[in-house]
């Protein structure tokens, strides 16, 4: 009975589509089983009839046969299917990375639109620094001109204290002439009295100037300070600029897009420059007027100084010349007539003078008065003559006293306008400070909006990128059951093929012709090549994949040094502000002192004022109500100046409340972004394990080509030894094929499968136990340097490793089937893996120790500890 002959064709390639090779195989495998269930048939029947016991040889090789190319055909058809799952599974993957690869380009973009608002803050942080510049330097010729005025005041008080030198002289000298005539002097000490009460008031004026001195030298000191502390932001700001100039250097490519940005603030800033220059000529051109002033006011206070000097000269000669009219009072009452003369002379000289000094000054006048009120009094009586020549000197002398104290406030009137005038340039000074501050703070404004956009993007990103990494550890996670499912079908397949090995070998003696199995090896072969060339498509993907992922990493890391660097900027920003807040409580302070100073200095003017007023004539009353409603005027312009500064303080403590919760803004900001950059610190861990992951399979992919490569290498040597063996017995088939008659050949036609190779045929291997032991379940590991190991306790060199077994060099007589113990050398012990040997193979060479090579398969073996020795030793075998 003849049987149709099973002839499928697989396509040309096996590269180009898994669908119509897994079809085409299983078209393969349904018509081998329907031929066996054919030839079943037939030899049930033959078995049945007696008459069909010849055809029963055979029908049982066809089956055989039939079986054999089914078991093979099954094999491939489990192959192409585990492949075009494989395939299938890469291909996912691969999209995964693609669109991981696109979400890392859009972050990319996202961070190079940060970088670009950083340049953009650097920019404003460059404005700032500039306007803290010319603030400085503000502050510096503030301090200078306060320094000019606190020198004028040093030289005022140096001639109060050359005045007060002098009165003392003076005083000493009344003194002298007072003990000469003590016992007549009862009204005169009263006056002494007065006079020492005024002194002591001088004194106390002068020690409380000492102390306003004392305060104005610490507020230049504090100044100073103030001075010193500004320069030091300044190098502050100046080595931030440095810092952030050599870390943007890499960066400077890209920021010529902002030179016209740039060129219009440098413009602004000239603009600016050149309108501070103009304020700075304007000032010292107010400063050359003020020092003109003050040398005519000199000059003025000089010849005041010099009229008074020779009306205390004409003082003093009149009271010599009443020391003489004491003189000649004390001779006798016979020469009163001559005394009266004489009194009379000196009284025209006494009111010669006393007109004198009533041209310099309305004051001079009571001195007049006196006089002549001694006069008459002298004209009563000679005894009370002496006395009052000795009041209208005291007198002369408190009124030389109460000069220099007219004198004095109104040089203290004057330093209080001008210190008027200082307070005003402050407060001017304050008010440019807090209107800068104020457009500092809206600025400060806009970037805490722009950081909040900043976050709320990078928060999205980091969306992203969680799902991202939910969709790899899902698709790793499917990939890890895809992986289990090809392992527990390659495990299926591995004990189909040692029931086809066992179903093999009991049909190997029966098999006269190995054709089929040729064919098969050659397709097995084909399929190996396939694998490979798949094995290579897939090592270029993931190499693709991990540039990708290297570049995603790189993205991150520029990302995490950004968001650093902006850290440090707010960081920066918040010390400048606490500075400023800083330097406005101490202007704060400085205008309280002030205010302090001014309501000492009036509270002196109306003291003074009051003091003079209750002793001075009705011309000098009328001075003294000038001078009190100046001093109203006064007092009412510094209580106004007060107002004004109670507002600017309230304005100065809005400001710093203002500032304050900037500064807490700032610091919620500065945390919000350091757990921002923890956040992407732990992203870039996550794509770094990731990427570590990749690298480990696209390992794992190199080391299965070599392993591919390995076995096809070997497969084409068995082959070629197959084809060796199989001539002799070709030749003898041949033989005994022409002696048998040519009808009995072609009685049954075996069904045979048949592949269309992609290039030319290929030698066959043959299914030999050594060619079936070459298919490897497990990854194969080589080492670049021999390893001792022990078999049963005898030395032995690892040849290869695996998690299942092993490959050994060893100088033991091993037999397949031998139940074996490897140790393996460890850093903690050594690693015990009990096995079997699998096969033997001799490596002797002439004159040499007998080498054997076996394979040994582990039975109960520590996988884990298997992976980290290998990890730590193994290399790619080659």
């Amino acid at each position: 009975m003849r049987t149709a002959k099973v002839s499928e064709s697989e396509p040309a390639s096996l590269a180009h589509s898994e669908a119509p090779l897994l079809d085409a195989a299983q078209r393969q495998l349904d018509a081998l089983r329907a031929a066996m269930d054919a030839r079943l048939a037939e030899l049930e029947s033959a078995l049945a009839d007696p008459a069909g016991a010849a055809s029963l040889p055979k029908l049982i090789l066809d089956l055989s046969r039939l079986a054999t190319s089914e078991a093979q055909a099954a094999a491939r058809r489990a192959c192409l299917q585990i492949t075009s799952d494989h395939e299938a599974a890469l291909l996912e993957s691969d999209a995964r990375h693609s669109a991981a690869l696109e979400g890392a380009r859009r972050e990319s973009t996202d961070l190079r639109r940060a970088l670009e608002q950083a340049q953009k803050r650097l920019e404003s942080v460059e404005t700032e620094r500039h306007a803290a510049l010319e603030a400085a330097r503000e502050q510096a010729r503030l301090v200078e001109s306060e320094r000019s005025s606190r020198a004028d005041v040093d030289r005022a008080v140096a001639r109060l204290e050359r005045q007060l030198e002098d009165a003392q002289k003076t005083l000493l000298e009344t003194q002298d002439a007072a003990a000469t005539i003590e016992r007549d002097r009862g009204d005169a000490a009263e006056r002494l009295g007065l006079v020492q009460r005024q002194l002591e008031d001088t004194q106390q004026r002068l020690a409380r100037e000492e102390d306003a001195n004392r305060e104005l030298t610490t507020e230049r000191l504090r100044n100073r300070d103030q001075l010193g502390e500004l320069e030091l932001r300044l190098e502050e700001l100046q080595a931030a600029r440095t810092t952030l100039e050599r870390e943007l250097g890499d960066e400077r490519a890209q920021a010529r897009a902002y030179a016209a940005e740039l060129e219009r603030q440098l413009t602004d800033a000239r603009k600016q420059l050149a309108s501070t220059q103009d304020a700075l000529d304007a000032a010292r051109q107010e400063f050359a007027a003020v020092t003109n002033s003050a040398r005519q006011a000199a000059a003025e206070r000089t010849e005041s100084d010099d009229r008074v000097a020779r009306l205390q000269q004409q003082l003093e000669e009149a009271g010599r010349e009443l020391v003489e009219l004491q003189q000649q009072v004390a001779s006798g009452h016979a020469r009163a007539a001559e005394l009266a003369a004489h009194h009379a002379e000196a009284q025209r000289e006494i009111d010669e003078r006393n007109a004198d000094i009533s041209r310099l000054h309305a004051d001079v006048d009571q001195l007049h008065t006196a006089q002549q009120s001694q006069a008459d009094a002298l004209a009563e009586a000679s005894a009370a003559l002496a006395r009052e020549a000795d009041a209208r000197a005291q007198d002369a002398a408190a009124l030389r006293e109460r000069l220099v104290q007219i004198e004095r406030l109104e040089q203290q009137q004057a330093e209080t306008r001008e210190q008027l005038d200082v307070v005003s340039r402050q407060e001017a000074d304050l008010r440019r400070q807090l209107e800068a501050l104020s457009q500092q703070q809206a600025s400060t404004r806009q970037d805490l909006d722009s950081s909040e956009l900043e976050r709320a993007s990078l928060r999205q990103q980091l969306d992203a990128m969680v799902r991202e990494r939910d969709e790899a550890r899902q698709a790793l996670d499917e990939r890890g059951t895809a992986l289990s499912e090809q392992q527990r079908v390659v495990a299926a397949l591995e004990e189909q093929l040692a029931s086809e090995r066992a179903v093999t070998t009991d049909l190997r003696e029966a098999l006269s012709a190995p054709r089929t199995a040729d064919e098969a090896e050659q397709q097995a072969l084909a399929l190996l090549r396939a694998s490979v060339a798949d094995a290579e498509r897939r090592i270029e993907a993931l190499l693709a994949a991990q540039g990708a992922l290297q570049a995603g990493h790189d993205a991150l890391a520029r990302e995490l040094h950004s968001e650093r660097d902006r850290l440090a900027a707010i960081a920066a920003e918040r010390d400048q502000l606490s500075a400023a807040r800083e330097a406005l409580e101490r202007s704060h302070l400085a205008l309280q002192s002030e205010h302090d100073a001014l309501r000492g200095v009036l509270e002196q003017e109306r003291t003074a004022l009051a003091a003079a007023t209750s002793a001075r004539s009705e011309e000098a009353e009328h001075e003294a109500r000038r001078s009190q409603l100046a001093a109203a005027e006064a007092e009412a312009a510094g209580n106004a100046e007060l107002e004004r500064l109670r507002a600017d303080a309230a304005a100065v403590r809005s400001d710093l409340a203002s500032l304050t919760q900037r500064l807490a803004a700032l610091e919620a900001a500065r945390v919000q972004a350091e757990d921002l950059a923890i956040d992407l610190q732990e992203r870039v861990d996550v794509v770094e394990r990731e990427r570590d992951a990749f690298s480990l399979a696209l390992d794992t992919e190199r080391m299965t080509t070599t392993d591919l490569r390995a076995a096809l290498a070997r497969a084409e040597q068995a082959e070629a030894d197959a084809r060796a063996d199989a001539r002799p017995r070709e030749e003898t088939r041949a033989s005994s094929r022409g002696a048998a008659p040519s009808s009995a050949a072609g009685d049954v036609e075996l069904a045979e499968l048949t592949f269309d190779e992609d290039a030319e045929p290929e030698k066959a291997i043959t299914l030999d136990d050594s060619g079936w032991e070459n298919i490897r379940m497990f990854t194969r590991y080589g080492f670049t340097s021999p390893i001792e190991i022990k078999v049963n306790s005898a030395r032995a060199t690892l040849v290869d490793l695996s998690v299942g077994g092993c490959g050994v060099r060893t100088t033991l007589s091993l037999k397949p089937g031998d139940s074996v113990r490897v140790t393996l050398p460890g850093d903690a012990g050594p690693l015990l893996c009990p096995g079997a040997v699998v096969w033997v193979g001799d490596e002797s060479t002439a004159g040499r120790e007998r080498t054997r090579r076996a394979g040994i398969q582990f039975t109960n073996a520590d996988e884990a500890a298997l992976e980290a020795f290998i990890i730590m030793r193994a290399d790619l075998k080659s």
